[in-house]
């Protein structure tokens, strides 16, 4: 869903219902739960004013070479990492617990760098879900990575 509200901003009455969570846990949502057809729930003309969350969306995978689950805490959080042919996909949910997980990027293997496309919870997130960020990046197999994710919210990334 594009359209996303924190809990207490819901109103399930109106025509175009919005998802409950952050913008980055509904784009995470895609790469963590498991699907042979991946549906997009909403009305078309509103992936469109989100360019950058609609080819993220269009270029996930129905199917996986590996998985790895990077952190998690029963009902706390999950981060998982996803790989199809030579591309990695990260996804991280979280509970109603603003936190930030450091992950170990050493499952991309070494010996060179990675471009990264990362949707984050933006910094009013926590009251204003829609709130988010791209940003591009490099990362490698030696370094470390610390996501933050607002409370109902998440993390997303493509890594190339």
């Amino acid at each position: 869903m594009m359209e996303c509200r924190q809990p207490e901003h819901y109103g399930g009455g109106r025509p175009e219902t919005p998802a409950v969570g952050t913008k980055a846990s509904q784009l995470a949502q895609i790469v963590a739960f498991e699907s042979g057809i991946q549906m997009l729930a909403d009305n078309p003309c509103r992936y469109d004013m989100y360019p950058d969350c609609r080819d993220f969306m269009c270029g996930v995978p129905v199917d996986w070479d590996d998985t790895k689950v990077l952190a998690a805490e029963m009902g706390e959080y999950y981060v998982v990492a996803k790989r199809s042919g030579g591309t990695w996909y990260i996804a991280g949910l979280n509970n109603s617990t603003p936190r930030d997980v450091t992950l170990d990027m050493s499952f991309l293997g070494g010996g060179r760098t990675w471009n990264m496309s990362s949707f984050i919870d933006g910094p009013v997130a926590e009251d204003i879900a829609m709130d988010y960020r791209h940003v591009e990046s490099k990362t490698s197999a030696s370094e470390t990575l610390t996501i933050h994710m607002a409370r109902n919210g998440g993390y997303a990334a493509e890594i190339r």
